[in-house]
């Protein structure tokens, strides 16, 4: 559902913008979405090399 409302979103109201700035704003943008919970969620201790 979400492809669908940004495609539109994206035709609608980004056009003239050029492409390379559209894609390096979504990619800003999904960095910051997923910092939250990075940060939240942060292990204690990195997994050793063995773990599997």
């Amino acid at each position: 559902m979400l492809y669908g409302l940004s495609a539109n979103f994206t035709k609608k109201r980004l056009q003239g913008v050029a492409p390379m700035a559209v894609a390096a704003g979504s990619q800003f943008s999904a960095a910051l979405a997923l910092a939250v919970p990075a940060v939240l969620w942060w292990p204690e201790a990195m997994p050793s090399g063995r773990a599997g």
